[in-house]
């Protein structure tokens, strides 16, 4: 059976730790059926630490919320996953970690969306609004400029350009 003691000395091991912190298997619900003992009794004292075992848990699940978040941050990058988490910590890693490597790939794909293509205008090219919606041109024939890859890539597709530089690459 926890007692208030122990859950403070939980919250203090959890302090202390980077890591997370092995508790007990059943450790909530054991909380939770000390929580649920303690609030049926009148007593000044016991209400007392009532509240403060409420706030003592409360700051140990959002301690171990912390860890958890910030282990899924590491654990996108390793691929490596913490130990000691309960089903539920793990869970909420898990889906954190996915959330992350879909955000890590839309900024990749708009990182090499943003990226400029070098082309030479074979023709003269009248002004344009491209994929992005932006404006460009016009362009003279010989006139090498800087456009978004997917509108060099049109262009040269149309005969009207010829691609220069892509991603520091000449050639493509």
């Amino acid at each position: 059976m926890i007692t208030y003691e122990a859950l403070r000395k939980a919250l203090s091991e959890e302090k202390l730790n980077k890591r997370m912190s092995r508790l007990p298997d059943g450790f909530f619900s054991e909380v939770n059926e000390y929580l649920e003992k303690k609030a049926k009794l009148s007593d000044k004292e016991e209400k007392w630490e009532l509240d403060s075992a409420k706030n003592t848990l409360q700051d140990l699940t959002e301690i171990r919320e912390r860890k958890v978040l910030d282990a899924a941050l590491f654990g996108s990058r390793t691929g490596i996953t913490p130990e000691n988490m309960f089903p539920v910590e793990k869970d909420l890693f898990d889906k954190v970690v996915c959330v992350i490597n879909e955000f890590r790939k839309a900024r990749e794909t708009l990182n090499e969306q943003a990226q400029p293509t070098l082309i030479e205008a074979t023709a003269d090219i009248p002004q344009f609004v491209g994929a992005d919606m932006k404006s460009y041109g016009p362009f003279s024939k010989g006139e090498v400029v800087a456009v978004p890859d997917e509108n060099a890539k049109l262009l040269a597709e149309m005969g009207s350009a010829s691609l220069k530089c892509n991603q520091g690459k000449e050639g493509i």
